[in-house]
């Protein structure tokens, strides 16, 4: 009775695979399930929609058996990778001999097991569409980080891009741009620890700072003390780029234009005020090797420290060229510096 039946399933089995519609394979027979003391069964899926970017047994399958001694079985068996995923929103087929020419690479004994396939299963990846809010908050972070503030306006991106479902760890870089007033980012998107997209960003930026500004109206030729600057909070990407930053890089220069009250400084229109102004009397100091003299002179040109000007012999009425050394004093160094 017992080999009737066995034939009867092969019969069976010959005919749902020759069908096309279903691979089934079921080795072995009663015996060896009983000496094994266990039975596996693995039922495929048709269709499946996976969130990971690994494709498992358990994902394609349900695994199950009717013995408890194989618990740990189905579970490693679960765990087998047999392809990895389509990019999220994407699919794929996988048919049923590349599953088990996997679990035969795993050394899954298919002797031991009983399972069902359809030739070919479908897998499509679960996808969420990256928001605006995600991105916006990504930069917003990569100036808090840098204790910097700033408000992000109209961005610009693909507005197509499709990340796996779940938290997504979005890493803001910036990089130059010629408009002061937009900012150019290139954002790394993870999902679970593996990157999923990267692109570009070009949003609107306003990024508040303390900037030094003038406290009264500075006429041109002012020098600038610390009573004439107070500091102000100013959208920084709407100001020219030659804006003084620091109080350190205006105190003691010189204005060459008149600044208004509550304006900012420009680098370029601060002058360093000159140590020797022109037509002052100087003293000159002659180093030739070894030996040094001093004489009155007058300085025919305004100096900053270690400029070269010409200065008049208040005696000899020679006119030579000296370096500035400090307030008052020009330092000739060769018999060569003579102009006239």
């Amino acid at each position: 009775m017992r080999k009737k039946f066995a034939k009867l399933l092969v019969i069976l089995l010959l005919v749902l695979s020759v069908s096309g519609e279903i691979v089934i394979v079921h080795a072995g027979n009663a015996e060896p399930a009983k000496e094994y003391g266990r039975s596996i069964i693995v039922n495929g899926r048709s269709d499946i929609t996976v969130t990971t970017p690994s494709i498992t047994l358990g994902d394609l399958a349900e695994v199950k058996s009717l013995s408890p001694l194989d618990d740990e079985t189905v579970i490693g068996i679960k765990k087998i990778i047999i392809s990895e995923s389509p990019k999220p929103g994407k699919g794929m087929t996988i048919n049923a001999s590349q599953i088990l020419d996997r679990l035969k690479d795993e050394g899954v004994n298919l002797h031991r097991i009983g399972y069902t396939f359809p030739s070919l299963i479908t897998v499509n990846r679960a996808s969420r569409l990256l928001t605006l809010q995600e991105i916006k908050h990504a930069i917003e972070n990569y100036f808090k980080e840098n204790g910097r503030e700033a408000n992000i306006k109209q961005s610009q991106y693909d507005k197509n891009i499709v990340i796996s479902p779940g938290d997504a760890e979005i890493k803001a870089i910036p990089f130059s741009t010629r408009d002061s007033g937009r900012g150019g980012f290139d954002v790394q998107v993870s999902v679970n620890g593996a990157e999923e997209a990267r692109f570009s960003v070009m949003t609107g930026v306003e990024e508040w700072k303390e900037v030094p500004v003038a406290a009264r109206t500075l006429n041109k030729g002012s020098l600038i003390g610390a009573e004439d600057i107070r500091m102000a909070r100013l959208n920084i990407n709407a100001l020219p780029k030659d804006v003084a930053m620091q109080d350190s890089e205006i105190i003691g220069r010189e204005v060459a234009y008149e600044v208004p009250q509550g304006d900012f400084f420009k680098e370029s229109k601060l002058n360093i005020p000159p140590l020797i102004p022109a037509g002052q009397q100087v003293t000159v100091r002659y180093r030739i090797k070894a030996l040094e003299a001093t004489a009155a002179g007058i300085a025919l040109d305004a100096g900053v420290k270690g400029q070269d000007i010409r200065v008049k012999n208040a005696v000899s009425k020679r006119i030579i060229s000296g370096t500035v050394i400090e307030p008052g004093l020009v330092e000739v160094r060769n018999q060569g510096s003579a102009i006239n």
